[in-house]
């Protein structure tokens, strides 16, 4: 399945010969060279590029261009290139997207015919095959995009959140230890720093409650976890809400195994660069411990989860994603206690994940996450973490996280 911008929101970059002040990010870009002299622009908020291409808009970027001038321009948006050219004293607009097999030519009898038409084009009432291989090309080949394509994004961040909500439930030490009865909350923050060719960074309010019915019977349980984005000045907000089902299947002293069932729905959304939408699917997931010597607790945990990500519009920032994924998110870790510290217990844990992704493209298809805990208290547990991920297409990221659960 592919996706559908309506593309005021991306490609409204091409109104990147209008004016606006120059900002130090690099999220959209544009180099152009009009009768030879060059000038170049850059920009952090996609509304500021909302006005399409115009005579005024190119001429506010190089004032000696006329009507009859030579112009050859590149662009990067979030990362995918395009270029723009105009031959000298032709009303003809050739926009080329090499990664989308975009190549198209306007021909109206002025210029400002060809520019009504390449606005008409960029808005999605033109070529509907054409949009979706641009916009295909933008998630699948960038590390900038809020919704999809990279561990950072929305999709990338619900199949972690729906990982962890299976494997690790409020005040979970990954242990052999028995759920007791009742309700458990949890709550914390977390920041990470990204990077995707750029600096990027993330705030995140991980929030669970779950219900045990009776000790280490079955616990029905709430992840909604809460994030704010920043990358190179533009923000996106994200978040999710899974319900879910964790049953017990084997709860003994050297072996416990638990599977849960769930289904996870989340939305983000970026003014600066005009995206929003919503994703939605379930996942399962198997959580095995085992005892080994030493006190030590092996875990293992698979989760399989499948999104489908689909558009929301507000207001008038409207990117119609249409993508189609399974995730794979598998895991290992050791756990052990420590002794005591001003009288709680010490624990410590250590391990591994690797996600897969599969369906619609990914520009990030497969990363892997290494981390370690450590945790004061066993019934009203304070847990720092650090993690490292390492991730395909260059994609790397450090994780900072403080959680309490009560």
């Amino acid at each position: 399945m592919r996706c559908r911008f309506s593309f005021l929101s991306i490609l409204a970059a091409l109104a990147c010969l209008t004016a606006a002040p120059p900002a130090l990010a690099e999220l959209y870009s544009v180099n152009v060279t009009v009768d030879g002299v060059p000038a170049s622009r850059s920009y952090t908020d996609v509304q500021e590029l909302q006005s399409v291409l115009t005579t005024r808009g190119i001429a506010s970027l190089s004032p000696h261009y006329t009507n009859a001038s030579a112009v050859q321009g590149s662009l990067s948006i979030r990362g995918l290139d395009a270029t723009l050219s105009m031959a000298r004293n032709s009303p003809e607009i050739r926009l080329i997207v090499p990664r989308a097999g975009i190549d198209r030519t306007f021909s109206g009898a002025t210029r400002e015919e060809s520019q009504r038409q390449l606005r008409a084009f960029l808005g999605g009432s033109g070529d509907d095959e054409a949009m979706y291989e641009v916009a295909d090309a933008l998630v699948a080949r960038t590390l900038k995009d809020p919704i999809a394509g990279n561990p950072g994004s929305l999709l990338g961040q619900s199949i972690a959140a729906s990982h962890a909500a299976g494997i690790q439930p409020p005040g979970d030490l990954g242990t052999l230890a028995p759920r007791a009865a009742g309700w458990h909350f949890g709550s914390g923050f977390e920041f990470q720093s990204q990077r995707v060719g750029g600096t990027a960074r993330a705030y995140g309010l991980p929030l669970a409650a779950s219900y045990t019915f009776g000790a280490d019977g079955p616990e029905a349980y709430l992840s909604l976890p809460l994030a704010l984005n920043e990358l190179e000045g533009a923000r996106a907000y994200m978040g999710s809400a899974a319900l879910g089902l964790r049953i017990p299947l084997i709860r003994g002293e050297a072996v416990r195994w638990a599977l849960s069932p769930a289904y996870r729905y989340g939305a983000a959304g970026s003014y600066d660069s005009g995206n929003v939408a919503a994703a939605h699917g379930p996942s399962l997931t198997s959580d095995l411990r085992l005892a080994l010597p030493a006190g030590l607790t092996l875990g293992i945990g698979n989760t399989y989860a499948y999104a489908a990500t689909r558009p929301l519009e507000v207001g008038k920032a409207r990117i119609d994603y249409r993508l189609d994924n399974s995730f794979y998110r598998n895991g290992v870790w050791l756990a052990r206690g420590l002794g005591t510290l001003a009288g709680r217990p010490v624990t410590v844990s250590a391990g591994v994940t690797d996600t897969r992704v599969a369906g619609s493209r990914f520009a990030v298809p497969s990363w892997q996450e290494y981390r370690l805990s450590l945790s004061l208290g066993r019934e009203a547990p304070v847990s720092a973490t650090l993690a490292y991920t390492d991730g395909r297409a260059g994609y790397s990221a450090w994780h900072l996280g403080l959680a309490i659960a009560f």
